[in-house]
């Protein structure tokens, strides 16, 4: 009260309350109290002076009570979403931040880069820089290293440390699949933690320790989550959304090469779209490397969290998803030429979610004789056992038939060398070739 007086008075009732701060005084600070009932009504008998005070004296009558109150208790000032604030309340930090060297006060500002990177809307259309971009600056040149990036906090570490602030028993499995879906981003950790506790994929024991549940499901994103992935997505262009839809089709990471011949645009346009904006403005993906295959260049980017790309695919309807599948099949054989047996498993995963179901099994089986080779027996199963499944759903035709037997004939090899001649389903596998 006794700073506010002194060195602010004309903020009581602009950025304090005065019938509120004098009801306190009152009761903790009477000997200021009538100095503060006399300042009121004199200012409700008179507005004179009011239109005449000048925004750089209320800049000045804040920095000198703060200075005040640090010379009594040293002070912590945390400013937060200033990605939001108006350009007085900008002027008044830029403000602070030049005046307040030697007082005990720590000033902190958050904000969130990407969207001040994207500026804001101009008065007539487009946009315009952002005002908190130029002060930041500003603060650098003068006072040094005061940027704190907090995705540096990001990563495998938070996301420990998050699930470990309550006791738990989740194990590494959860403990990998949550770092994986979310990067350890801390919104999007601490959002989908609490998706999945109201949903009941998480629960407690009866000790009152966190356990994955019966229930647990990766796939629904959190309302929250969904919203501001909703929101970074709703201020690209259309055309750039639908090329960052394509690009989840191939999956988390993807090729940019592949991305322009399914969309029909230019690949050097995509790469700087990818590599310019995208990534430095609005902080959807980045640049995984360069790759040169039979004189063809592959430019890899990846989503810069794999919720970004879920939320984008979770976006398409069937139809669009079969239409995308078959496009970025074909286009990723054609860039891989002969080495397209490499990606024989997302490419089975292309033509099977596009309907081509033969082309799909035919990937399989491709997939399932590779890990074989690896003496990766377990993988060729799964793989052999997938395409039986598909190749089921074919009408009776030589064709089919063929295929059924080459991929019966493949389950055995790995069948026999992790089971053993004595197993049931190896001597199925066999009689089912056999006939």
């Amino acid at each position: 009260v006794q700073a506010l007086l002194d060195d602010g008075p004309e903020l009581i009732d602009r950025f304090v309350s005065g019938t509120a701060m004098l009801a306190r005084a009152r009761a903790g600070a009477p000997s200021e109290a009538a100095r503060l009932a006399e300042l009121l009504e004199h200012r409700a008998a008179s507005e004179a002076g009011a239109a005449n005070l000048q925004q750089t004296d209320l800049f000045d009558q804040y920095t000198r009570v703060l200075k005040a109150m640090s010379r009594e208790h040293p002070l912590i000032l945390v400013v937060d979403d200033l990605q939001w604030a108006d350009l007085g309340s900008i002027g008044l930090l830029f403000h602070l931040g030049r005046r307040l060297a030697g007082s005990r006060l720590l000033l902190v500002g958050a904000y969130r880069p990407g969207d001040v990177a994207l500026g804001r809307p101009a008065a007539g259309s487009g946009w315009e820089r952002h005002p908190l971009e130029p002060v930041i600056h500003e603060f650098k040149r003068d006072l040094g290293d005061v940027h704190i990036d907090l995705a540096q906090a990001e990563g495998r570490q938070f996301v420990e440390a998050m699930l470990d602030t309550e006791p738990n028993h989740l194990d590494a499995a959860f403990r990998e699949l949550l770092h994986r879906h979310t990067r350890g981003h801390p919104l999007l950790t601490v959002e989908l933690l609490r998706g999945l506790q109201e949903r009941g994929g998480l629960t407690k024991d009866e000790s009152g320790r966190w356990i994955a549940g019966p229930a647990l499901d990766w796939e629904t994103l959190p309302p929250r989550v969904e919203a501001v992935i909703a929101e970074r997505m709703s201020r690209l262009p259309e055309d750039w959304q639908s090329m960052l839809a394509a690009a989840s089709v191939e999956g988390e990471e993807f090729t940019a090469e592949a991305v322009a011949r399914v969309q029909m645009e230019d690949e050097r346009q995509v790469v700087q779209r990818l590599s310019g904006p995208l990534s430095r403005q609005h902080n959807l993906v980045q640049a995984q490397g360069l790759q040169w295959l039979d004189g063809q260049r592959l430019s890899r980017y990846r989503f810069r969290h794999f919720l970004f790309q879920k939320y984008l695919y979770n976006k398409l309807d069937p139809v669009q998803r079969a239409h995308l599948h078959e496009s970025m099949g074909n286009t990723l054989e054609t860039l891989h030429g002969e080495q397209a047996g490499e990606l024989a498993v997302p490419l089975a995963r292309h033509f099977e979610v596009a309907g081509m179901t033969v082309k799909a099994v035919e990937y399989l089986l491709q997939a399932g004789n590779r890990d074989v080779r690896l003496f990766a027996n377990e993988e060729a199963i799964a793989h052999f056992r997938h395409g039986i499944d598909l190749v089921r759903r074919l009408a009776d035709t030589p064709q089919r038939v063929q295929i059924e037997l080459a991929l019966q004939l493949a389950l055995g090899v790995p069948l026999l060398a992790t089971r053993g001649f004595s197993d049931a389903e190896l001597a199925q596998t066999y009689g089912r070739a056999r006939e």
